[in-house]
Order: structure tokens, then C-alpha cells, then sequence
């Protein structure tokens, strides 16, 4: 409810007044006299004054002044019985809203209270959001201020509109005097890195962005991830300082990863030497080549026979590297027809070929801002290989039935267990094609070259196979680990691994005797009974019973964990299905 003082030393006219204001809804005081008045207000500020200018005393002129001279801006209306123009034209000098003459009806009077209270609610309102806006945006030069990364708003004409206190730190920059200069004198050593980016999110306008750059610094090379974003795109950048143009600006983001680029290398070191475990000094080399390659977007070739862990070396590229937020993409070339595969790596359009039913986006396309993992290289057609070609050339695709190239951004590790050499000899892989794969080649070991690697590498499948079978199996007896050691190993670290899930399966106690290993280890004709102890058999003469009990004792084990499921009993016994059921019917099972 509006508060109204009216001040008129006629009690008619005070009466009168407050009669016709408070049945229109208003709290309304009275007043006779400049000093009265001033005693109200002082006790309760009035949302609208009416006064009249003849008082006894100090007139409603005096009283004008006074509330002006004390800083009140609410709506003052000068009232009087004796217009003239020297009065009225002292009045509005002074402040006054609005000058009435006497008599004033009830009508006129209404209608003056509520254009004044209308106006002063404008008013009010106005200030509240200008206080709101000059404190929001005091908050948000404190925040920009704040803020650790540097940040330069700058127009479309590329003038700096404003920096944060972080770019001294970081570009270098004399923010003092950076407002208004040229960006590319403004940003000094810097400008090389970040002019470009600039530009292109005018261009394109959308956020363009670039990881690890290196800038010069007075302290040294830094480390730095640049993000240019077009202040169009951002609804709130038009607050970080006055005279911001968010029509067609662009702000620049700069944050020094100086410090977590090395945490990264660190952390991307550890990554590799988990995923890969070695300790001889062939595997020592394989890590350092991968460290320095996860960096670079360099084409790799990962060689080695079987099983040696290629998909391995594609995955510590990726993930210890600059595209490790990127998409990892892996293709089995070898398990694909030509036609399937070109489908598969290129996408196609709907129609391109019987049962092409809809678009399909190929895995080149999905890599795109990260990694191609392409295993078994050397099964790949001629055809392919000649598109695979191009996209390492042009670094484009073409989709199957659609003559329309698309840009991408892939880095390709390729794999294979063949020699590309020889198959670029006998006239089955392009030569170039060979050449952009292995502009670098990571060639794995097999298994019997790094025989030492062997105890290591157990103990680790060991302690997976704990955790996921919720066992407490300390490890091997010399004896086992002595037939690890001796094996040659035609599948690999992959045998390995399966053979010592097969053994600790076997197993029934805490420590893996050789009995528990599979048949083909036990059966390679290099380990007998005396290096296997006690609890393995003699294959050099062997006992019929002993035999079939430890086979009774595998097959139950087998089963048991399986649930019954003979093929995969068979699988984890690393027989067939056939000798499978013809060991259970032999021991009766």
C-alpha cells in the first residue's frame, strides 16, 4: 500500500484530501506545517508528497528544498491558490512533479496519485535493476579477475575489448594497456599461436579449440591449451566486462597445462607399463618407442607373430597420447569380407548395394578425432587398400555409393602378423600403401625371445584371477614355473594367459603345482616327473590309473565351473569337444 503525506495548514483541505486518498486505497498523514512534515518523514518516507505552498511559516517551497537537499526523489506535487508564473517556474527548477491549482476535485486528485505512484514504481524498479546489474557486474570483474586461465574478449575486428589479471602471468600480457590495442600486438610471443584460431572461430562460428601448444614465456616454454569461442555462442560472455560486442566477438581462453602436460606423460608412462608387463631389456625398448610415439599423430605399424600383444601397443598409443579423450576404433581386417569391410571401414549410403537398407556411418568416420586400430593389415583387398590409401594421403573418405568426400581426422595403427615386405613382393600389398603405414614399426618380441618375462608376466594373470574369482592363489611352485619358463609358446603371451587361468582353475590349494597346467604343456616333451615333483605324472612311462584319475579330477573341476557346459569345460581344458566326451566316457562320467 502506498504511503502519502499531504501538507496543508487548512484542516479542510488536509481532511478532504486524506478522505478521498485513503477510500482509493492509500495510507495517507497530514501535516499543517514544513516543520510537521519533516517529523513525519523522518519517522516514515513518503511514497508521494501533495503540499501546499503557502504554510504558515516556511513554505511547501522550503519543504521541497529540504526533502531534495536530503537526497528523497519520490514524486512532490506543489499545490496553490495563487498561481503564478514566477512560482511554478521556481517549483519545477527545485524538483517539484507537478504543479495542481486549487480547488482540486477528487478526480483530478486520484488521478494525479495514481500517475505519480505509476511513475515512481518505474522508477523504483529501474534503480533496483541498475543496483542489481552494477553489483552482478562488480561480481563478474571479480570472478573474470579470478579466474586462473588467461581470457581476452576481442571484437570482430580483432581488438582487444578486455583482459583478466591471469594474462600477465600466462601470455605475458601488460593488461593495463592491452584495452583497445591491435590482438596481435597485444598478445605478443603468443599472437603465432592464437591469431589463427581467432580467426577461424570468426569464420566458422563455432568454439575451435587446440591442445598442448607450446608458447614462449619469459619464464621459459610453456605448455598451453588454447580455446577460442565466439561470444555469440555464449550467452553470459557479454558480462565479463562493459563494452563487450557480442554480435560478432570471439573470446580467447588460454590455460598453462605446463605442470599436468608432465603429470600426463607421467601417468601415460604408467598406463603403458601396465597394460604391457616386461621387464627384459626388449620389452624396456617397446616402452620407451611407444612413449615417444603417444604424442605424435605418426602412422605405427605394430608387427609380431600371434598373440604378443599388438592390440596392446594401439591401446597405450591412444590412451597415454593427445587423442586419448578422442574415440578408439578397432577393426578386425582379417574377419570381414572385401565387400563387408569396405562397408565397415567407409560407411555407405542406402542402396549402394543389396541390403544396404539405410545410411551407415563407417569406423574411419567414427575415429574421427582419435585413434583407427586396424588388426590383421595384410588380409585386406587391393581394392581397399587403395581407399585406405587415400584416406592416409588426403585424409578424406568416400562412403560406399556416395562420390562426396569427407574430411577426417584419424591416426591409424595398423597390426599384422605377416610380413608386409614379403606380401609387397609376391605383388599382394602396394608398396606405398606399406610405406605411409610404417612410417614407424613397433615390433613385439614373441614370448620365447623373453623368456624372463615369463614369471612376471604369470604373477600378474595371477593376481587378475584372483580378484575376479575371489581366490587368495600366492602363485606357482618352482616346478610349474619351470615348465612356463621352458615352453615355447606358439600362441604368445595369449597362451600364457590362458594357460594359467586353466591352472589356477585346476588348482585346488593355494599355490599352482605343474599337474594343474594343461595337457599340452605337461605332454611337450621337454619337462618329466622329476623336475614336476610328486604331483606331476611321468610321460615317459606313464601309469595308466594315476592318468585316469587326474583327468577325472580336471573334467569334474571343469565342470563344476563351467556349471555343466561341456563346450566350454572342452574350451577350458584346451581340448576339443571329442577327446571332451570321449575322456567322459572312458572314466564313466
Amino acid at each position: 500500500m502506498a504511503f502519502i503525506l499531504v501538507v496543508d495548514d487548512e484542516e479542510s483541505i488536509c481532511f478532504t484530501f486524506r478522505l478521498f486518498l485513503e477510500q482509493a486505497g492509500y495510507d495517507v498523514q497530514t501535516a499543517s506545517s514544513c516543520a510537521g512534515a519533516l517529523t513525519v518523514i523522518d519517522g516514515q518516507t513518503p511514497d508521494l508528497i501533495f503540499a501546499d505552498i503557502m504554510l504558515g511559516g516556511p513554505s511547501g517551497i522550503d519543504l521541497l528544498r529540504e526533502v531534495r537537499h536530503r537526497g528523497l526523489t519520490m514524486p512532490f506535487i506543489l499545490i496553490t491558490g495563487e498561481p503564478s508564473m514566477e512560482t511554478a517556474v521556481e517549483a519545477l527548477a527545485l524538483g517539484a512533479d507537478e504543479y495542481l491549482y486549487k480547488p482540486v476535485d477528487k478526480d483530478k486528485l486520484l488521478l494525479a496519485a495514481e500517475r505519480w505512484l505509476r511513475y515512481k514504481y518505474v522508477v523504483d524498479q529501474k534503480q533496483r535493476l541498475e543496483r542489481e546489474k552494477d553489483e552482478l557486474r562488480r561480481h563478474l570483474e571479480t570472478v573474470f579477475n579470478a579466474v586462473p586461465d588467461a581470457i581476452v574478449t576481442v571484437s570482430s575486428g580483432f581488438t582487444v575489448l578486455s583482459v583478466n589479471e591471469a594474462c600477465r602471468n600466462i601470455l605475458g600480457m601488460d593488461t593495463a594497456a592491452a584495452g583497445g590495442q591491435p590482438c596481435d600486438k597485444a598478445l605478443g610471443s603468443a599472437a603465432a599461436e592464437c591469431m589463427p584460431l581467432l580467426r577461424e572461430a570468426v569464420r566458422a562460428g563455432h568454439i575451435v579449440q587446440r591442445g598442448g601448444v607450446a608458447v614462449q614465456h619469459d619464464r621459459g616454454e610453456i605448455i598451453v591449451d588454447i580455446s577460442a569461442v565466439p561470444l555469440a555462442c555464449a550467452a553470459t560472455a557479454t558480462e565479463h566486462s562493459p563494452g563487450t560486442d557480442a554480435s560478432g566477438g570471439v573470446m580467447l581462453i588460454v590455460r598453462d597445462v605446463t605442470r599436468l602436460t608432465g603429470l600426463e606423460r607421467a601417468l601415460a608412462a604408467q598406463h603403458i607399463r601396465r597394460s604391457m608387463i616386461g621387464r627384459s631389456s626388449v620389452m624396456r625398448g617397446v616402452f620407451r618407442l611407444v612413449e615417444s610415439l603417444a604424442d605424435t599423430d605418426t602412422t605405427v605399424l605394430v608387427t609380431g607373430e600371434s598373440g604378443t600383444g599388438k592390440e596392446l601397443v594401439a591401446d597405450a598409443l591412444h590412451h597415454s597420447g593427445a587423442r586419448a579423450q578422442g574415440p578408439f576404433v578397432k577393426v578386425n581386417c582379417s574377419a570381414l569380407s572385401e565387400t563387408l569391410l569396405e562397408s565397415e571401414l567407409f560407411g555407405h549410403v542406402r542402396g549402394a548395394f543389396t541390403g544396404a537398407t539405410k545410411d551407415r556411418t563407417g569406423r574411419i568416420q567414427m575415429a574421427h578425432g582419435g585413434t583407427l586400430f586396424l588388426d590383421e593389415i595384410g588380409d585386406i583387398s587391393p581394392s581397399v587398400q587403395l581407399k585406405l590409401l587415400r584416406v592416409l594421403q588426403e585424409k578424406e573418405i568416400e562412403r560406399v555409393g556416395e562420390g562426396r568426400p569427407v574430411k577426417v581426422d584419424v591416426r591409424v595403427v595398423a597390426a599384422t602378423n605377416k610380413s608386409l615386405r614379403a606380401l609387397v613382393a609376391r605383388g599382394k600389398f602396394r608398396e606405398d600403401l606399406y610405406y605411409r603405414l610404417k612410417v614407424v614399426e613397433v615390433h613385439l618380441p614373441a614370448l620365447r625371445e623373453r623368456r624372463e618375462d615369463i614369471p612376471l608376466l604369470a604373477e600378474h594373470f595371477i593376481e587378475e584371477f584372483n580378484e575376479h574369482f575371489h581366490r587368495r592363489v600366492s602363485g606357482l611352485d618352482s616346478s610349474a614355473q619351470q615348465l612356463l619358463v621352458q615352453y615355447d609358446w606358439p600362441g604368445n603371451v595369449r597362451e600364457l594367459r590362458h594357460a594359467v587361468e586353466h591352472a589356477f582353475i585346476m588348482a585346488g590349494g593355494n599355490v599352482i603345482p605343474a599337474a594343474a597346467l594343461p595337457a599340452e604343456l605337461m605332454q611337450s616333451g621337454r619337462f618329466s616327473a622329476q623336475s614336476a615333483g610328486t604331483g606331476a605324472l611321468r610321460h615317459d612311462a606313464p601309469d595308466a590309473a594315476a592318468q585316469g584319475a587326474e583327468w577325472k579330477q580336471r573334467l569334474s573341476a571343469a565342470l563344476k565351473e563351467t556349471g555343466g557346459n561341456k563346450a566350454k569345460a572342452a574350451r577350458l581344458l584346451g581340448i576339443s569337444r571329442q577327446t571332451m566326451y570321449r575322456r567322459l566316457r572312458e572314466l564313466g562320467m
